[in-house]
Order: C-alpha cells, then sequence, then structure tokens
C-alpha cells in the first residue's frame, strides 16, 4: 500500500500544482491508486513469465517465497472450478 499511496499523493499533488479543484484531485488520486494496482498486477505478471535477461532482476521470487499474488490466486481459483466440474461424459 505504501507504493499505492505514492502514486496516489503523486497524481493529486500534480492537479494541486496545476490549479485543479477538490473533485478534479480526487479524480487524479484515484486515477494513482488505479495505475499502481495496474503496474503491481504487471509486475506480478513479469514474476510469473518474464525473463530475466530482458527484465534486468531475478523473477519467480514472489511464487519461491510463497507471496500470493493476483496471478496466482486468479490461477489458483480457475483450478478449483475446474475440480468442481462434473467430467464430462461420466455418468
Amino acid at each position: 500500500m505504501k507504493t499505492a499511496e505514492l502514486f496516489a499523493l503523486s497524481c493529486e499533488l500534480g492537479g494541486w500544482l496545476c490549479g485543479a479543484t477538490a473533485p478534479e484531485r480526487a479524480g487524479l488520486r484515484q486515477f494513482g491508486l488505479a495505475l499502481e494496482r495496474r503496474t503491481q498486477i504487471y509486475d506480478d505478471c513479469l514474476d510469473l513469465f518474464g525473463s530475466e535477461a530482458l527484465v534486468g532482476k531475478s523473477l519467480g521470487t514472489d511464487l519461491a517465497t510463497g507471496k500470493l499474488t493476483l496471478p496466482v490466486l486468479v490461477r489458483a481459483g480457475a483450478g478449483e472450478r475446474m475440480r468442481s466440474r462434473p467430467a464430462a461424459g461420466i455418468d
């Protein structure tokens, strides 16, 4: 959440410096929060599917340390849905 607040505050202060109204600044703050969420999801996907040579950092660390990221949770949910369905063609 610290990073989300940094994105949100950066966007909000940019609006303040440009003379934005309070509702406009609130919208910019929400934009900053949404931008950080998308950035985090992208980073989580890179950790699973990226190339260390292209990304420039060690990958797979979230999975190795047991960190539950959105891509892992989505995959786990898909697996659970598949297990709860009856097998096709079996009576």
